[in-house]
């Protein structure tokens, strides 16, 4: 095997305790989600940025084409990283210009890949 060393921007890391307790009791999925918007959030300056549920759900191999279901398995998966600790973000509904109607936008605030799982203050 030849390890290669790789610029820390390319990377998000994950601490042991933050993958054995999301590996022990949620889906991987939840994992590559929160990976991926720490990366995001590093690229965007650590500033709030919207979050496309399209390039989630293709992150996690399922289709973008279902906006049904699949949007939700991203919902829900957000839902639970913000209740753990791990994420921030709010919802807002902005018009659409270009169908009139209204869309609903996640917009993350900040992300955390550390949890202190001690239960300690």
């Amino acid at each position: 095997y030849e390890f290669i060393t790789i610029q820390k921007v390319l990377a998000a890391l994950l601490p042991k305790p933050t993958v054995r307790i999301l590996c022990n009791t949620l889906r991987e999925r939840s994992l590559s989600i929160l990976a991926y918007l720490l990366k995001s959030y590093f690229q965007h300056g650590q500033k709030p940025f919207n979050i496309n549920i399209d390039v989630l759900k293709a992150q996690v191999g399922l289709s973008s084409a279902n906006r049904g279901t699949n949007n939700e398995v991203i919902t829900d998966t957000l839902i639970l990283l913000k209740k753990l600790g791990f994420i921030d973000y709010k919802v807002v509904k902005e018009m659409d210009k270009v169908s009139g109607g209204f869309k609903t936008v996640y917009i993350l605030l900040s992300v955390d890949n550390y949890i202190d799982w001690t239960g300690g203050n």
